[in-house]
């Protein structure tokens, strides 16, 4: 079972698309470093897994829990 999971998530602005099928697993202790240059998405993961940003589809699991419509306070996770 992974700590986080993103699945398939796509995130746009009007016709802006700032993710576009977005899947990964971070186990455990698993150390992740997102890269990439400026605009290209790096926070808008960020946020969508603390739920400050909701995706425009796919699903944010912490743990084996579904998150990605619960509010920031009830996923008990910060970035």
């Amino acid at each position: 079972m992974s700590a986080i999971s993103l699945r398939a998530l796509h995130k746009s602005y009007g016709p802006i698309k700032v993710l576009s099928e977005v899947s990964v697993e971070i186990a455990h202790g698993e150390l992740l470093t997102i890269l990439g240059p400026s605009g290209s998405g790096k926070s808008t993961i960020l946020n969508i897994i603390a739920g400050l940003t909701d995706p425009s589809s796919g699903e944010t699991l912490i743990g084996d829990r579904v998150v990605t419509t619960l509010p920031p306070a009830r996923r008990n996770i910060g970035i």
